[in-house]
């Protein structure tokens, strides 16, 4: 299968603080990849350094075949990338803009064009910077939607929008992923947007790539599972062979998060209650690892 993005050792470091740290990350065409991780994770980082926008410290990245760092034009062309800070010149009106991008775009789509103004409720005639935050929002995620990429980078898509701007957003980008050969990653906060179209979730914490998954695959391999406190102790070394995420030992009960839940033997599992876990619970056992009781 074709990989339209990928990563190796990748790193980058500001002084003494480590921002990435040696990412390996391949990305397969068609896939809608979630990228989570708290504040400070290296997410924005991360997507800057696989665009060519941010220099690397070490290792190597490349999109679409070619090296992130010296994207050819045409290359460039097929990738549409919305950062989580206005980046638009605030002082072209919104028709020049899009009158600017439609000569550099050769898939440039003239319906997706009209739906700036009809859907996404942005004045032509205006300057970018006389748009709300909300407004500036909406134009540059068009913009990126009516270029027709093949590879679609959001970091933060559903900042400053508001809830209708947000479900015209995901009912837009589940129309660019009907097309099979199409890919999109996104960082967000939004746990639901991740459960509606995200095909893949990968998680961030501390600079680290500590998990890349289908996302039902996450679902199934981690589990919360409680049993009698004596029932752990006799069998800890078995349920060890899984990744344990969060333990809380008692008196009378224990209840531990157990990541490949289905390495474990059959003999642990079959004195404990297994409950599945909401993504949320799942993002935040996998970033708060070493919080354990």
């Amino acid at each position: 299968m074709k990989t339209v993005l990928q990563s190796n050792g990748l790193e980058r470091r500001f002084g003494d603080k480590t921002a990435v740290d040696r990412v390996d990350w391949q990305l397969p065409q068609g896939t809608a990849c979630a990228l989570l991780g708290p504040n400070g994770a290296g997410k924005s980082t991360l997507l800057r350094m696989l665009l060519g926008l941010t220099p690397v410290s070490a290792g190597e990245c490349r999109l679409l075949g070619a090296s992130s760092w010296t994207l050819p034009p045409e290359t460039r062309a097929r990738v549409a990338f919305v950062a989580e800070q206005n980046l638009l010149p605030s002082w072209m009106r919104v028709s020049e803009l899009m009158h600017f991008h439609r000569r550099l775009y050769p898939n440039w789509r003239q319906d997706r064009e009209k739906e700036i103004q009809t859907l996404w409720e942005v004045p032509l005639e205006s300057k970018v910077g006389q748009l709300s935050k909300g407004q500036q929002r909406r134009f540059a995620l068009a913009l990126a939607l009516a270029q027709d990429p093949e590879l679609l980078i959001l970091d933060e898509p559903g900042s400053g929008l508001d809830v209708a701007a947000r479900r015209l957003l995901l009912k837009q980008l589940a129309d660019f992923l009907s097309d099979p050969n199409r890919s999109l990653v996104f960082s967000t906060h939004i746990v639901t947007d991740v459960e509606r179209i995200a095909s893949h979730v990968a998680v961030m914490d501390q600079g680290t790539l500590v998990a890349f998954e289908p996302l039902e695959t996450l679902q199934e391999q981690i589990r919360r599972l409680r049993m009698p406190t004596e029932l752990w102790k006799q069998n800890k070394s078995q349920f060890e062979q899984g990744e344990i995420l969060k333990l809380d030992v008692g008196d009378l009960a224990t209840t531990v998060v157990i990541r490949n839940v289905t390495k474990l033997p059959q003999e642990a599992l079959s004195a404990t209650e297994s409950f599945s876990l909401p993504l949320e619970d799942i993002f935040l056992a996998m970033v708060r690892g070493s919080e354990r009781a």
